[in-house]
């Protein structure tokens, strides 16, 4: 069903209507715009009903709770011939502004004095749903959705309306980057000078040979000795491989820097939120501490123990513990220490002399030093917490990607990314989108561009239509009046007492409806379960050395609760449209910006073993993605329109981790799938009739509707499925410090309300 039929029917009932009560003629202003009084009737149904999650932000459900319309604006235009929509750029005689049209709770109907200029015969409105306070632990911004820009002109080539952006505060956001990139910066370039290395031998009980001679020690040196030499050698004692000890602290090393590069310059999405931080240093602390608290059997191990007890020295310089067991077990309560306390060592103090020193603490490249945060920067965090770091800065936690410069040796976020893996195409060809690419969802929208029905004939409020069936049914307009043919007109003429607008008020946005589930498959083993990708992920680490049976992928048992909805991402959201809510070119930049909308108001929901039908829908409001250059066919289901990528954000709730695309889910920790929704794989589809949305195109005076994945007034439901290979494909991911030695992942079936039509599918293969 349409949007307008299923949300609209009880909440909008579609009726917009003038009626006259005087037939004098006025001269209004300068304009020597002939005018005439009337009565702008507005017709709502109203409802105190609520449906859970948030359907009554969008006024979703079979009785929807109406938010009243706000900022409307009435334009006026006189056609060259009756009975037309507005289909092109054009300029109003008038604009009425018309503020808050219907406030909430109002109704059914309300009438406003005012008048209209003679021969009119078209009408726009625009209007847009109040916001309303905070819900529940959302802002009124996550929850009823946000622009930066509701611009209505009276040329309406003018018009624009723009997504609102998360990022405000763009210094701050950087700078925290900068922060906790800074610290894992110069943890993981500890060093222990030639006389530290000496004297650990010496203290262990070991001589130090006369003729051996120890340069500074560096931690990659346990991944790669002298830098150049192969891996898994003796650092320590030359042409020695590596003992015990030593083979932990090159694993550590390896699995915090190697950021791994695949075909065509993709890397790992490395997790960099600041809770996926913590995640990774309790995890690189505990092994360090095992590290430390072990019996050395060797002059080598010896050194090794005492790096790591040096290594350990500098995590408490930045974060602090619950416990730090001294037998080497794991290390508990991880925290940030205090903004002020970090920067005391990170940027000033004994550290931060910017030259290197004997007592090598930083890295020794201006490359790396260039990276460390500012003063200034660590000014413009001020009191936001790492920890909570990207979300207090109203992001998702996908918006943070950590990488590693493999030449210079430090860590950085890159502040453009190609973000294929969560959809959609490089939001500038030179740079690719960046955390500034995310947006809010869209405001709730009405849309009204409409011919007229008058009549000569005095009307009362009661008199017009009330459903949206009957205002679209012709008989309920035809009958007499009086005993006089009532509604005959289709302009504003002097004996003009009572207009309506032929078309219903509708929608200027689309709606994204999400459910989750599992797959039949899953569902039909004896114990549902999911596999992971610990295959391939053994495989890449060995070199590809694994025959098939090797390092099976782990089976993951999945249940009512394994996993927790906390977050959608919509791609392929363009940040502008204009007066036909179609997507235009930003005014200042002068090209089309797009990105992804982040709606995070959505009440962590179970995943349940019901197949997706007891799951409560979650409601994203976003723009048509109308592409105009992507019209090249009229053939049924090749329309070149894009397909759009939706990547849902999950919590783990197995109780156990597992290995997505490229490494280590942990358990609690929070991860990304993607499904793909193309409007080309769909059923037979046609667009309502009697109705048309834009882009207003004919072919012979006939309308020709363009299926995409997101129309203007139409609700696109999707029910995304675990099929049993989905976790294969999860990012956003941690490394795997613990242990010794983007892409497609959600099955998806999509079904429209009129509206195309999917059978299950399945991403990524299985």
């Amino acid at each position: 069903m349409n949007v307008k039929q299923i949300s609209l029917f009880a909440a909008l009932a579609a009726a917009l209507a003038l009626s006259g009560c005087q037939r004098n003629e006025l001269e209004v202003g300068n304009s020597g715009v002939k005018e005439v009084n009337t009565q702008f009737v507005f017709n709502v149904a109203t409802s105190s009903a609520r449906t859970k999650q948030a359907a009554d932000a969008v006024q979703e459900g079979e009785s929807p709770s109406f938010r009243g319309i706000t900022d409307a604006k009435l334009m006026t235009y006189v056609l060259d011939q009756d009975g037309q929509i507005l289909k092109a750029d054009a300029t109003a005689p008038k604009v009425y502004d018309l503020a808050q049209l219907v406030p909430a709770g109002t109704g059914p109907r309300r009438v406003v004095e005012m008048s209209l200029p003679l021969q009119t015969n078209t009408l726009l409105l625009y209007g847009r749903a109040p916001q309303g306070g905070a819900k529940d632990v959302f802002t009124a911004y996550d929850y009823y959705g946000h622009l930066d820009k509701y611009e209505v002109k009276e040329t309406v080539g003018s018009a624009n309306f723009q997504l609102g952006k998360r990022l405000q505060d763009a210094t701050g956001f950087y700078a925290m980057e900068k922060l906790i990139a800074g610290i894992l910066t110069v943890i993981m370039n500890t060093s222990m000078t030639a006389a530290d290395v000496k004297s650990a031998i010496t203290a262990g009980g070991f001589a130090v040979g006369e003729e051996e001679e120890f340069s500074q020690l560096w931690w990659s040196m346990y991944y790669k000795p002298d830098q150049e030499a192969d891996s898994g050698m003796s650092p320590v004692e030359s042409g020695k491989h590596q003992y015990p000890l030593e083979e932990r602290l090159g694993h550590l090393y390896r699995e915090m820097v190697n950021i791994r590069y695949v075909q065509d310059g993709a890397t790992e999405l490395r997790a960099g939120s600041g809770e996926a931080t913590l995640r990774i240093v309790q995890d690189l602390w505990s092994v360090i501490n095992a590290v430390r608290c072990a019996a050395p059997l060797s002059r080598a191990e010896t050194v090794a123990k005492a790096f790591a007890e040096k290594v350990s020295e500098r995590l408490g310089i930045y974060f602090s513990y619950e416990s730090l067991p001294t037998n080497g077990s794991p290390v508990t309560g991880v925290n940030f220490k205090s903004v002020s306390e970090i920067a005391a060592h990170l940027i000033g103090g004994e550290y931060n002399n910017q030259t290197y020193s004997a007592d090598v603490y930083w890295p020794d490249n201006a490359a790396a030093l260039a990276c460390m945060p500012t003063s200034g920067e660590i000014t413009a965090i001020g009191t936001k917490l790492p920890k909570e770091f990207p979300d207090n800065y109203n992001s998702m936690r996908g918006a943070a990607y950590m990488n590693f410069d493999q030449d210079n040796y430090y860590f950085y976020y890159p502040k453009y990314f190609n973000t294929s893996e969560v959809g959609g195409i490089p939001g500038d060809a030179d740079e690719g989108y960046s955390a500034e690419s995310y947006y809010y969802p869209a405001e709730l929208l009405y849309f009204g561009n409409s011919p007229l029905r008058t009549s000569a004939l005095e009307h009362v409020t009661a008199d017009y239509p009330e459903s949206v069936a009957d205002w679209k049914n012709e008989t309920k307009w035809s009958a007499e009046k009086d005993g006089k043919a009532d509604w005959t007109g289709t302009h504003v003429m002097s004996t003009t007492h009572s207009v309506a607008m032929k078309y219903p008020i509708r929608y200027g946005v689309s709606m994204l409806e999400t459910k989750v589930g599992y797959s039949s498959e899953v569902l039909g083993y004896a114990n549902p379960h999911l596999k992971d990708n610990n295959h391939a992920v053994q495989n890449r680490l060995a070199g590809g050395d694994l025959n098939a049976d090797d390092e099976p992928d782990r089976e993951i048992a999945v249940g009512d609760g394994s996993f927790l909805l906390t977050g959608i991402v919509v791609g392929g959201q363009t940040q502008n449209v204009g007066w036909d809510f179609l997507p235009i070119s930003d005014p200042v930049a002068g090209k089309k910006i797009t990105g992804f909308i982040y709606d995070k108001a959505v009440t962590s929901q179970q995943v349940k073993k019901d197949n997706g039908s007891g799951f409560t829908p979650n409601y994203t409001v976003v723009f048509d993605n109308y592409s105009a250059g992507g019209y090249g066919s009229r053939n049924p289901g090749d329309f070149g329109q894009d397909k759009v990528y939706v990547a849902l954000e999950f919590q783990n709730k197995t109780g156990v981790d597992f290995y997505g695309n490229f490494n280590l889910i942990r358990n609690d920790g929070y991860f990304y799938l993607i499904g793909e929704l193309d409007p080309t794989k769909s059923e037979a589809f046609s667009f309502e009739d009697g109705f048309e949305i834009p882009p207003y195109l004919y072919d012979g005076g006939t309308y020709v509707g363009i299926p995409r994945v997101f129309m203007q007034d139409y609700k696109t439901s999707v029910t995304f499925k675990f099929g049993p290979n989905s976790l294969k494909y999860a990012y956003l991911t941690v490394p795997d410090l613990r242990a010794s030695s983007l892409t497609l992942g959600l099955s998806v079936d999509i079904k429209w309300k009129q509206g195309l039509e999917y059978e299950e599918v399945f991403l990524g293969g299985n």
